[in-house]
């Protein structure tokens, strides 16, 4: 008998979340540690609006949008809950491309995106008695700390803290632009790809969630 067997059902179930978790940490330290040769051969421009690393960010928030689609297709339990979390992760990839947004529609921008915050708000008010529920016991979840510590990290700690005036106050005026910028996009690629995992996280909870009900039935 192998030693996972010995182990209690509880400490059994654990280890593929644990896995999970332990890859998540790999792959964030992983990028962290190449952050400074991609600057030492790409430069700059590497961090610009509309570049490189822009382009891999939208990337990101599209895969997760997916992520939250396909749950919406095969989980019908959670469907809502999965839409509502697609629409706000479809705002904010609209978000991210305002620049090409701008110039492919120049009288509303990236704002075109408030269409899908208002099909969140649709949703919610249409499968209120649905929704309230499912997102109170979501909120308790792994899944939910996940989604939160990316959406903390691409936008109070990325935006808010890597804006100029916090770097003016050390930094020279010369220097400020481009540390403003690799600090503000470098958080926000982080914060994006931890919204991706969270996305995993979040169709793996409600495929567990859709199991218990089965075989409690």
């Amino acid at each position: 008998m192998s030693d996972l067997h010995l182990l209690s059902p509880v400490v059994r179930s654990s280890v593929p979340q644990a896995v999970r978790f332990a890859v998540y940490t790999l792959v964030i330290a992983s990028l962290s540690i190449m952050l400074p040769d991609i600057v030492r051969h790409q430069g700059v421009a590497f961090f610009y609006e509309n570049g490189t690393l822009e382009w891999i960010q939208f990337s990101l928030l599209a895969s997760s949008v997916l992520l939250f689609a396909l749950g919406a297709l095969c989980l019908p339990q959670h469907r809502q809950l999965a839409l509502l979390l697609g629409c706000v992760t479809a705002f904010a990839a609209t978000r991210e491309m305002d620049r090409v947004l701008g110039r492919l529609l120049p009288i509303v921008g990236w704002k075109i995106g408030g269409l899908f915050l208002v099909a969140a708000g649709w949703l919610l008010l249409r499968h209120y008695r649905v929704l309230v529920p499912q997102i109170a016991a979501f909120i308790r979840t792994p899944a939910f700390v996940v989604l939160w510590a990316g959406f903390v990290i691409a936008v109070p700690l990325a935006q808010l803290v890597g804006h100029a005036p916090f770097f003016r106050l050390f930094m020279d005026e010369m220097h400020v632009r481009n540390i403003k910028r690799v600090f503000e996009e470098s958080g926000e690629f982080m914060g994006y790809l931890i919204l991706l995992f969270g996305a995993i996280e979040c169709l793996l909870q409600f495929a567990t969630v859709k199991t218990q009900q089965t075989d409690h039935r």
